[in-house]
């Protein structure tokens, strides 16, 4: 299986992608409806999900998306991580993305 390092600056820069996302909508309802995760082809998904701490119904806390994000980068199997907020009919989707 391919390892990657986890990347310090990445990880800072998608952060700050990570907070002007959420706050850009602020005006909207910030309870997270649904969690994705996109590009995974190495391990199954629920492997991922049951390392996430936000979870569905949650209200959404940027920080809990960049500890997760974290979280996703030191399990060792990506090369890129990030995070997506989507509007959603009742709420936000969190969506992580992986290479």
């Amino acid at each position: 299986m391919n390892r990657s390092t986890f990347n310090p600056i990445r990880f800072v820069f998608l952060c700050f992608l990570v907070f002007v996302s959420l706050t850009a909508g602020a005006y909207e309802s910030n309870i997270v409806t649904g969690i994705k995760v996109e590009g995974n082809r190495l391990i199954e998904e629920q492997i991922i999900l049951l390392n996430l701490s936000i979870k569905p119904g949650d209200k959404l806390d940027p920080t809990k998306v960049q500890e997760d994000i974290a979280r996703i980068g030191e399990m060792g199997y990506f090369s890129y991580v990030g995070a997506e907020i989507r509007s959603a009919a009742a709420g936000r989707e969190v969506v992580f993305k992986v290479e």
